[in-house]
């Protein structure tokens, strides 16, 4: 205990302290937020026949459009791609006389503006966003019964 008084006493006498030996230093942090986006495919659209000649997902026709999520951090694009006829009905379709087919980006899902269509890209800015892809065929004859199916790509990039 004597020895425990006598170093303290020398420390204090030499103006030593515990805080005289600490050291710190600022150490900077530093990164780049970049613009980013991301696309989820959140449910499918549903296609019905309208008239004899026509299958969309018009929902006023009673279809349904489908559903993407959209998070766009800084300033985002959307484009939307003509739909591309899968096997079967959908591929027997997209050779018959008068065959055409569009899509489109809906800001809702029924009703609503067409934001983005097949002949170019839209911007969106920065969002978290759910938007509504439809579509249509249709040929000049009478469409037959069958199950239709087709994809449609939807494209979120970053501005």
């Amino acid at each position: 205990m004597k020895r425990n008084i006598l170093r303290a006493a020398v420390a204090a006498s030499l103006g030593l302290s515990g805080a005289a030996f600490a050291a710190n230093v600022d150490v900077p942090f530093i990164g780049t937020v970049n613009n980013a986006c991301t696309i989820t495919n959140s449910s499918d659209g549903a296609l019905v026949l309208t008239g004899t000649n026509t299958i969309t997902s018009n929902p006023s026709d009673g279809g349904t459009r489908a559903i993407v999520s959209v998070a766009c951090l800084g300033t985002g694009a959307i484009s939307v791609a003509s739909p591309v006829a899968g096997t079967g009905a959908a591929a027997t379709l997209a050779v018959q006389s008068g065959y055409a087919s569009s899509a489109d980006v809906y800001n809702a899902s029924t009703g609503g503006s067409v934001i983005a269509n097949s002949s170019g890209t839209t911007s969106i800015g920065s969002t978290s966003s759910n938007y509504y892809p439809h579509m249509s065929a249709s040929i000049s004859g009478t469409i037959a019964p069958g199950t239709y199916n087709y994809t449609v790509a939807v494209t979120v990039t970053a501005e």
